[in-house]
């Protein structure tokens, strides 16, 4: 749905759909292989990604709040 809602609307630039996508198959692995293991710079890789998502949604939250107030 942010892929569909948002990306392609252009409100959030793909890489950060990217990102999240990442996150998700990692979290995926992590849940159902008992095998998975994952290097310091592949969680902090991923830690810094949803950093740096977590803030570019606040800003564009804050551009949409400010364009539609009065």
């Amino acid at each position: 749905m942010l892929g569909r809602k948002v990306i392609l609307a252009g409100l959030l630039e793909k890489e950060y759909g990217r990102y999240l996508s990442e996150a998700f198959e990692m979290r995926q692995t992590s849940t159902y292989d008992i095998y998975a293991s994952f290097g310091e710079e592949d969680v902090s890789d991923i830690v810094n990604r949803a950093e740096e998502f977590v803030e570019r949604a606040r800003k564009m939250l804050e551009e949409h709040n400010r364009s539609t107030l009065p």
